[in-house]
């Protein structure tokens, strides 16, 4: 009597396995990708939330170090944002920091070119804003992009009103 074949052949079950790797790797890169893209829509949210806590208190004059009336203030550098508030003549206040996440960079332009650091300062219950770049004050819009060392970049603009557009 023939032999009956229950099983998949050598041949079969190698195909099965190469499939399977193929998927796998196609997945975790997608998974990558994906975990960076969230990372830094949250690093975007968390600067735009820290620029509009600051003209938030600016314009509802929230006392900064015993006295009302503060300018509050967001800087920006490569690899951090600073909060302050200015309660005195040249006297500013560090509030908080926020360090971006590793392997994240932040890079900000203006209508000339890249600042080395930039900063948005609103004046107290006007809210009038004043954008710098490099230490320059008269600026119209200042561009904030969030990228990391695998090339993903998220970004958006901030103008001379505090109006946050997304890029």
């Amino acid at each position: 009597p023939p032999m009956k074949n229950y099983g998949f052949t050598l041949v079969e079950l190698l195909i099965a396995m190469g499939l399977m790797a193929i998927f796998t790797t196609f997945i975790v890169s997608n998974l990558r990708s994906s975990r960076e893209s969230a990372v830094a829509d949250q690093t975007v949210k968390n600067i735009q939330s820290t620029v509009k806590l600051a003209q938030t208190n600016a314009s509802s004059g929230v006392k900064c170090g015993n006295d009302g009336g503060a300018h509050w203030m967001v800087e920006f550098y490569s690899n951090h944002s600073i909060l302050k508030c200015q309660y005195q003549t040249n006297i500013a206040q560090e509030i908080w920091s926020y360090d971006l996440p590793t392997n994240f960079t932040m890079s900000v332009e203006d209508q000339l070119g890249t600042c080395s650091f930039a900063g948005v300062t609103f004046a107290p219950v006007t809210g009038q804003i004043s954008l710098s770049c490099g230490g320059i004050v008269e600026n119209q819009l200042l561009e904030l992009t969030i990228s990391n060392s695998g090339g993903y970049s998220k970004g958006f603009t901030i103008n001379q009103q505090g109006v946050i557009n997304e890029l």
